[in-house]
């Protein structure tokens, strides 16, 4: 069995982690690389290859523990997973979906529906539920003329290839390989569809009208919500913002995308000024005016430039409750802090919120935590990162960061990982969060590992000690996340 690590307080649960990492490993040791591990909330996951192999994992089902998905045997781009389904899409742009549960329409097939649980087990929470096999989704790929932009007959576009897939806890976003559109389905009642309405259910695919034609470059989605990252470097949010994960300053859900601005570099713009200022002119001008000549449909438009002193965002990682992100300037910013049931003891306004924790920076009072704020680990960050690519600078550095390290967002901790290059230099674990450890597992033998000592880590102090550990590995470029266990392997 390869060598692997296992973080935190789940390096006691044991739950399938042994014969997941086997499984992983033998694909490893064969020349593969591990691209993207996906969990739904519970009973499956699966494993994404750069080879375009999608591989099914199943603990608490051996016979499909380890199976190649049908249609992932090759070719396979993206993959994301929900709490209850699994999306993936493939080179040639045609979209598939399965799980064991579609309750809301997350599949996006048009269907609803709710399985049946399979056999075993006296008690029915401890029967592993049916999964559904993977279908296309029809009106996604290259068409039937093998066309890159897909089909157009007459003037109407038919099939759209897909590039990306993200999705929630109940909904799913699709990325256009144009770039110029998301689409999505799935559950919408806290806005996480980017439309007016707020459906209970979507069950297809639909288009999100004021995203459409913008230069898009990311999408990512957790809980309730949606962030879509546009080429320029603007942040757009939408959905369910109750920790204040979505960076907007407040706690108060948003139905339509809407964009994030860094507090500490500009202020928070206030009603329509993030409009294109010719939308504004077209939505009151006159019938028969220039304007509405030029701008005859009357839509709001979103301007996807960025504001005077604006910072460039270039990559953005998500949990339910938390949302970490990069700029062109290497500042990681993070903002969210889950409700917590435990006593507040003292002063509130005069104790520390939670310490640094997962956010990573000190904040007076949480509704701090509502927007992006720099995270103390940046400038460590930054200089491991270089040191990693160091025939790299300005933007293909960027793209290095943005493409091969590695970050899980959870709740209590976030985990960041940056790949070693060769055997001579090791991998780097960053845990930002209290109370995590580290153990190395080789062999059936499992031995505490040691965080890099800091002489900052000396010093007792909130302006000191962030709440951050760094760990070198002899090697590890995948992070393993499940309900059961966190693992870098």
């Amino acid at each position: 069995m390869a060598p692997y690590a296992v973080v935190g307080a789940c390096s006691a649960a044991t739950y399938g982690r042994e014969e997941t990492i086997e499984i992983l490993g033998k694909r490893l040791e064969a020349g593969d690389t591990l691209l993207k591990v996906a969990y739904c909330a519970k009973h499956y996951g699966v494993a994404l290859f750069r080879s375009g192999c999608l591989i099914l994992l199943a603990p608490g089902s051996p016979e499909y523990h380890g199976s190649t998905v049908q249609n992932g045997e090759d070719n396979v781009k993206d993959v994301a997973a929900g709490d209850t389904h699994i999306v993936f899409c493939k080179e040639d742009g045609t979209v598939h979906s399965f799980g064991y549960s579609n309750i809301y329409g997350q599949l996006g097939d048009g269907s609803v529906w709710t399985s049946h649980k399979a056999e075993g087990g006296e008690d029915s929470d401890d029967r592993v539920p049916a999964l559904s096999a993977p279908k296309m989704i029809s009106g996604f790929g290259n068409g039937s003329y093998d066309v890159d932009g897909g089909d157009v007959i007459e003037g109407r576009r038919l099939c759209v290839p897909i590039t990306a897939v993200s999705c929630g806890s109940h909904h799913t976003l699709l990325m256009t390989r144009k770039c110029n559109a998301v689409y999505g389905c799935g559950l919408g009642l806290s806005g996480q569809l980017g439309g007016k309405r707020k459906p209970p259910l979507q069950a297809s695919f639909k288009s999100i009208r004021l995203l459409f034609g913008l230069p898009i470059r990311q999408i990512a989605a957790a809980g309730n919500h949606s962030f879509v990252l546009l080429q320029t470097g603007k942040l757009l949010a939408f959905g369910d913002n109750t920790s204040g994960q979505l960076g907007l300053g407040s706690t108060k859900a948003v139905g339509t995308p809407t964009p994030v601005t860094i507090r500490s570099v500009s202020p928070q713009p206030r009603g329509n000024e993030n409009l294109d200022s010719y939308a504004i002119k077209t939505l009151r001008a006159a019938w028969g005016s220039a304007e509405s000549m030029y701008f005859p449909l009357r839509v709001e438009r979103i301007s996807p430039e960025l504001g005077p002193g604006e910072a460039r965002i270039v990559s953005i990682w998500c949990s339910a409750n938390r949302s970490v992100l990069l700029t062109s300037d290497m500042d990681w910013l993070s903002c969210g802090l889950p409700i917590s049931r435990s006593r507040c003891i003292g002063d509130g306004q005069q104790q520390r919120m939670d310490r640094y924790g997962a956010l990573g920076r000190w904040i007076k009072d949480k509704r701090e935590s509502t927007w992006f704020g720099k995270m103390r680990w940046s400038e460590r960050l930054g200089v491991a990162i270089k040191t990693t690519f160091p025939s790299l600078a300005g933007d293909a550095l960027l793209e290095a960061a943005r493409s091969e390290v590695r970050l899980v967002c959870f709740n209590h901790f976030v985990v960041l990982l940056i790949p070693g290059k060769d055997a001579s230099n090791k991998s780097l674990l960053f845990l930002q969060g209290e109370g995590q450890s580290v153990e190395a597992v080789q062999g059936g033998e499992r031995l505490s590992v040691a965080a890099v000592a800091r002489a900052d880590k000396l010093l007792q102090d909130r302006e000191v000690d962030d709440d951050s550990c760094e760990y070198a590995l002899s090697g590890g470029h995948a992070i393993v996340a499940t309900d059961h266990f966190l693992a870098v392997i």
